[in-house]
């Protein structure tokens, strides 16, 4: 006796089919909606931007951080933020960290249902985090007053492996007195 049975006609076809599903529906729910972020999510290696591709250039955009200490210098975002982990860093700028109101609405796609993100910021809250803020530029030696955020966008020569330019596209001045 034959103990094997033989596979479906349509075992391949049936998984290519789950597979496309699971795949498809984030797709266009994050097509339709640019501002849900679908997990799980992947990351490459310009971050949740896009890569703007033209013949030798690539453009990409990055947000840098800057203090005061005699002049503006480039500070890292974990002398700022301290224990908060980075992956978190890009929904702290889109939250002002913390300094300023906040609020977005996402619909979903084919439905009524609304997601509503924001912060819950009172005089209290925004007292406490200026001061921890402060806390955290004065003792890594910068002035406790202001730091500033910059969007910059990146054109990198890939023949030359070179940055051909960077252009400041977006800066706000964060006062913290």
């Amino acid at each position: 006796m034959n103990s094997i049975q033989p596979k479906s006609k349509f075992q391949n076809t049936k998984q290519a089919i789950i597979i496309f599903l699971i795949l498809f529906i984030p797709f266009t729910i994050k097509s339709l909606e640019p501002g849900l972020e679908i997990y799980p999510a992947i990351i490459f290696p310009t971050g949740a931007s896009t890569l703007n591709v033209q013949n030798e250039f690539r453009t990409f955009e990055k947000y840098e951080l800057f203090a005061l200490k005699d002049s503006l210098v480039a500070l890292n975002s974990q002398i700022l933020l301290k224990n908060i982990p980075s992956q978190y860093f890009h929904s702290i700028i889109k939250g002002n960290f913390g300094l300023e109101p906040y609020q977005n609405f996402f619909q979903f796609p084919f439905s009524s249902w609304k997601i509503i993100e924001g912060n819950d910021l009172n005089q209290e809250k925004k007292k406490a985090t200026k001061s921890w803020l402060r806390t955290n530029l004065n003792e890594a030696g910068y002035s406790d007053s202001i730091f500033v955020l910059r969007k910059i966008q990146i054109k990198y020569n890939l023949y030359q492996k070179q940055i051909a330019s960077d252009t400041i596209i977006y800066e706000k001045t964060y006062y913290l007195n």
